[in-house]
């Protein structure tokens, strides 16, 4: 009975992950959070503690099988957001109600003043440079970047042009 079972999880495990190289979304959203908690060495015992109980191995797991699967045979990864999804909050700040709507690499805020929508701010993110941008008024304005640092750092720039690296 134990090799038959054995047999059958082996086949399931297989024709699951056939020709199924999906984008790994949960294990890579864990461990982006898991390079946020701290400094590298705060990262590393988080990371290896992880790795101990095994909340790695079962993101991997998910990924592999259920994630992977699901995106091959539809396309979508229900962690990924796509070209065309967009997903929209209401958020309330000192008095003030914001409709801010995420689309990929990019935030669309306007404010909500008695059921009229103010104009539009967006704050873009540039892959190619590693960049978050402020669109605004047909201007776009970098406000950090990331490129040439550690992981650990980011660049903020101000209004008058100088920058400040902040560690995170």
């Amino acid at each position: 009975m134990k090799k038959l079972l054995v047999g059958l999880l082996a086949l399931l495990f297989g024709f699951a992950s056939m020709n199924c190289y999906g984008g790994f979304v949960a294990t890579k959203k864990l461990y982006s959070w898991n390079g946020s908690v701290g400094n590298k060495w705060v990262n590393t015992i988080v990371m290896w503690v992880m790795v101990i109980i095994p909340v790695y191995g079962v993101a991997f797991a998910v990924d592999w099988i259920v994630l992977n699967t699901l995106e091959f045979w539809t396309g979508s990864n229900p962690l990924a957001m796509k070209a065309g999804e967009s997903e929209t909050q209401l958020v309330k700040m000192e008095n003030k109600e914001y409709k801010v709507t995420a689309t990929p690499n990019q935030f669309e805020i306007r404010e909500v003043k008695a059921d009229k929508l103010g104009e539009a701010v967006y704050l873009q993110y540039l892959p190619q440079e590693s960049a978050w941008y402020v669109k605004a008024n047909g201007q776009m304005v970098k406000v950090s970047d990331s490129a040439g640092l550690s992981a650990e750092s980011v660049r903020l720039f101000h209004p008058d042009g100088k920058s400040v690296e902040v560690k995170l």
